[in-house]
Formats: structure tokens, sequence, C-alpha cells
């Protein structure tokens, strides 16, 4: 199979009516099944056996992400089928990816680390209270774009890292207590992708291009919101 696929390829990579050429840019190609819109065989729709792409349809009001792939060659060669609704949970990828970064540099980290303490630290007593680091840690999951840790966890991590036991954290505490949380909401988005049946199985048919579906989804939900938006400020002018 994967000969066909080659000898496809060698037929449509620079002859199809599906190729969109401009300066300063990337070949592009517009045919279905095709994740990116890269001319390349690695995303093509026309030549890949296992070509899968994600794409939004809409029907009246209703809106819906959609994940195709081949099935075969012939008459219905692609298969859709909806988005489940657990990948609501998904976590951005540019967002986890940022987050492995942190923890893989543990210099970046602490930097990082080191500049939230400081902004929390008001007072510049050089240590901060149990409410504020749960204040400062669910503030940085956010401005990274990852679901903080439960209140109860980050009060029972609290206690955990402070070695000295006087009630506050150290800037070396809190680096300590910053990493756990850190760990905890990288493997709980790994984890909510592992549930979206649809993304899974993305990543058992073609686990090449796993994250960049992710990323795909990621945009195309954010395009939904864009568009209720911009509904929602036209009504409100009328």
């Amino acid at each position: 199979m994967k000969y066909q696929q080659d000898l496809i390829w060698m037929c449509v990579k620079n002859n199809s009516a599906f190729i969109r050429k401009n300066k300063n840019v990337p070949t592009m190609s517009a045919e279905q099944g095709n994740l990116t819109g890269l001319n390349k065989l690695k995303y093509s729709g026309l030549a890949h056996n296992k070509a899968v792409s994600v794409d939004s349809k809409t029907e009246g009001k209703k809106e819906t992400i959609m994940v195709t792939n081949r099935t075969q060659r012939g008459k219905n060669v692609f298969a859709s089928t909806g988005m489940s609704k657990g990948a609501k949970s998904l976590t951005c990828p540019h967002a986890v990816a940022w987050a492995k970064k942190l923890l893989a540099d543990e210099k970046l980290r602490h930097d990082a680390c080191d500049e939230a303490f400081k902004a929390a630290d008001a007072d510049g007593s050089g240590d901060l209270s149990p409410g504020e680091v749960i204040t400062l840690i669910a503030t940085v999951c956010k401005d990274l774009k990852l679901d903080a840790p439960p209140v109860s966890k980050i009060k029972e991590l609290v206690t955990k890292i402070d070695k000295n036991k006087d009630g506050s954290l150290s800037l070396g505490e809190f680096r300590s207590g910053f990493l756990v949380a850190l760990k905890s909401c990288v493997h709980k988005a790994e984890e909510a992708g592992k549930k979206v049946k649809t993304m899974a199985r993305i990543a058992q048919l073609r686990p090449d291009l796993s994250h960049e579906a992710a990323e795909k989804y990621a945009k195309v939900k954010k395009s939904f919101k864009k568009k209720k938006v911009v509904v929602k400020s036209r009504r409100v002018k009328k």
C-alpha cells in the first residue's frame, strides 16, 4: 500500500486542481482530508492511505467539528465523525507544549516562577501566605491556559512543601510547589486528551499527526467563539 500512495503522490504533487500557489508562502492544497492544507504527502487527502483532517460543519444554526479520515479508494473515499463532547475539555496544545518546556528547562521554569513570586510578594517580605499561593498558582495556570488544580489540593500541597512549618512559603519552597502543580496540570491535560474517543482514534491511526490534529481542533473551536461574539455584538447594535 505504501508503494501505491508514493506512486499516486508522484502523479498529483505537481498536477492537481486542488493546488494553490502564491508568492512567499508554501504550496497549499485544498482537497478533502488534508489536515493542514499543505501540499505534502504527509497531509495529502489525495495520496496518503491514512489521510485525516479536522474541519467544521454548519447545518442551520448548529456548528459541529468533524474528523474525516480515508476509508478506501473509489466510491465513498472518506468517512466523517463528529467530535465527542469530551473534546471541550481539551487543553490548547500550545499551552501544554509550553508547560512541558518549562518542566524540561529548569532555568526557564525558575525565571518564570521567580517573576510570578516577586509580583505576588507585594510587601517584599520574601514569603507568601497560603492564600497568596493559591491565588498565584491559579493565576499562573490561567496565564498558561491550563486548568488549575482544585483549591483543596493546592492547600494540601502548601502544607507538604512548607518545610519549616511557619505557615508561609519562601521562594525555594514555592519553586517546589510550582513544579508539582505544573506536572499535575500537564498530566490532567494529557489524560483529558486520551478520554476523547475521536482524538484517541486519530492518535492510533496517525500518531505523527495527533498533535497537529489537536492544534486544528483548538483553532476551529476558537473560530466558533469569534463568530458567536460577532453575532452578539450585531444584536446589541440593533
